[in-house]
């Protein structure tokens, strides 16, 4: 739904509302997850002190609730000893460090709402623009299963509650602003000023192009070293109130501050949601300049001088999304964005001429 109004005759705007809704999409699940009911008879059994724990200690000296995460669910040599059982319904399922079995259903559900803005001139008096914004917001409940974002898992945190997977995709983009432009400026020769003479000539053909792009980060989660539900999986963290990092911090940490966040305790639940997190923004201008000369009636020479990222703003990546306490590089952009030739985000230049017949 949208209008569209001419304010002059070449200068036109149009603003849209755009809504998708997305239902039965495919998502994975654990095929073969921790059973509730099993994990609660092992929490009532790995309690301290329990004299029925004599012969399934722990490391620590007695079965405890950190002995029911990952590996200790399924089959296979214990980490910290031996269970009297496991809490799944299949033990040949287990890969050795996590499930062994995926689960595909096509069940997922998903909901996009946008206002898409665009202000457009038509070429004139040597100007040509396009001013286009979108304000957006992208929900679901599944990550891709085959190409998840970067950092992030496919499978859900508990199988058995996928309405906690209910969170901003990972593709949601709040803000994005992008302008491109040319300019020609009335001057040089068969122009309207400075068009005679040696002048004119060095001023004929000049021309400037470019594109401006902004916009806010991608979604991420975090995820802590602890199975805090007891579903095989590594849970949410949980964070306090400020998440923003000290100042002074080097700016390739572009993720919260290691000070606010901490492991989930186990049997809670996290205080963060799906892609709670947002990454670093991106902005980015490429420009191009270029003169043509005519030599006869039917050949030109052009000249082009192009940048890539002008202004040569680094362009991180998402930051590194595991929270392992003392972990220095936790929040830190490891890599910056590559170009979409897969060449880098720095600035580049590139200078061509052409003949042009």
């Amino acid at each position: 739904m949208g209008f569209q109004h001419a304010i002059t005759p070449t200068l036109s705007l149009e603003v849209n509302y755009v809504g998708v809704k997305g239902t039965h999409l495919f998502r994975a699940v654990d095929g073969n997850p921790p059973q509730p009911n099993l994990v609660s008879k092992l929490l009532a059994f790995c309690v301290p002190n329990n004299p029925l724990n004599t012969g399934f200690a722990t490391a620590t000296g007695q079965c405890d609730t950190t002995t029911l995460q990952f590996a200790n669910l399924w089959a296979g040599q214990d980490f910290f000893g031996t269970l009297p059982f496991k809490a799944v319904n299949n033990n040949a399922f287990y890969a050795g460090g996590g499930p062994g079995a995926f689960l595909y259903k096509s069940i997922g559900n998903s909901i996009y709402n946008g206002m898409q803005v665009n202000l457009q001139k038509q070429f004139s008096h040597g100007l040509q623009f396009q001013r286009a914004y979108t304000f957006s917001h992208a929900i679901d409940d599944i990550n891709d299963p085959l190409q998840p974002a970067l950092g992030n898992g496919n499978l859900p945190r508990n199988s058995f509650d996928l309405a906690a997977e209910r969170g901003n995709s990972d593709f949601d983009i709040r803000h994005r602003g992008v302008v491109n432009f040319i300019y020609e400026p009335n001057i040089g020769r068969g122009r309207g000023h400075l068009n005679e003479g040696v002048i004119g000539r060095l001023l004929e053909g000049w021309g400037l192009s470019g594109i401006i792009t902004a916009q806010t980060g991608l979604p991420y989660d975090i995820y802590g070293t602890t199975d805090s539900d007891h579903t095989g999986e590594y849970a949410r963290v949980s964070r306090k109130t400020f998440i923003s990092q000290p100042p002074g911090t080097d700016k390739t940490y572009t993720g919260p501050a290691a000070s606010s966040i901490y492991n989930t305790p186990f049997d809670v639940l996290a205080n963060t949601g799906k892609n709670s997190f947002y990454g670093p923004n991106l902005v980015n201008i490429d420009t191009a300049a270029l003169k043509n000369t005519a030599l006869t009636e039917k050949l030109t020479l052009q000249f082009r001088l192009e940048a890539y990222n002008l202004f040569n703003h680094a362009q991180f990546g998402q930051p590194n999304n595991l929270y392992v306490p003392g972990d220095t590089t936790f929040g830190e952009s490891l890599s910056t964005i590559t170009r979409p030739d897969g060449t880098t985000s720095a600035r580049q230049l590139q200078v061509a001429l052409k003949l042009i017949f």
